[in-house]
């Protein structure tokens, strides 16, 4: 299982775009014609935008609805033709992240013992 939220943090919307094919002008305004290969109209046009700090992506124009918008698992998606699962794994092995095991304990849960499975006999008397 990996962490959604921290590949989410680790990895670029807009350098996997570039590296899909977008080209932006303005390292403030991320506005380019869509890199992906669904887009079915003129890519010309900018109409591909990604916003929310980077986080979010919508293209404004041909795409499928399957593939116009989302995060950056979504854009992984819709560019590589590959399921969530695919996306979630290689997006991680591209930000050297493992898998976690088992989700840690938190200190406050380290603390409480377990609940006995049955009870001491000075509770039952």
């Amino acid at each position: 299982m990996y962490d959604l939220e921290t590949i989410r943090n680790t990895i670029s919307l807009a350098a996997l775009a570039e590296e899909a094919g977008a080209k932006f002008d303005h390292p403030h305004r991320l506005i380019s014609h869509c890199p992906l290969p669904k887009h079915a109209g003129d890519r010309s046009s900018k109409a591909f935008t990604i916003f929310d700090n980077g986080r979010k992506w919508k293209c404004h124009s041909s795409c499928p609805a399957d593939a116009n918008g989302g995060d950056v698992f979504s854009f992984y998606m819709a560019w590589k033709d590959v399921d969530f699962k695919t996306a979630v794994v290689e997006l991680a092995e591209r930000a050297n992240l493992a898998p976690n095991s088992q989700p840690k304990a938190t200190a406050r849960q380290a603390e409480i013992a377990p609940a006995p499975t049955v009870p001491e006999p000075a509770w039952r008397a």
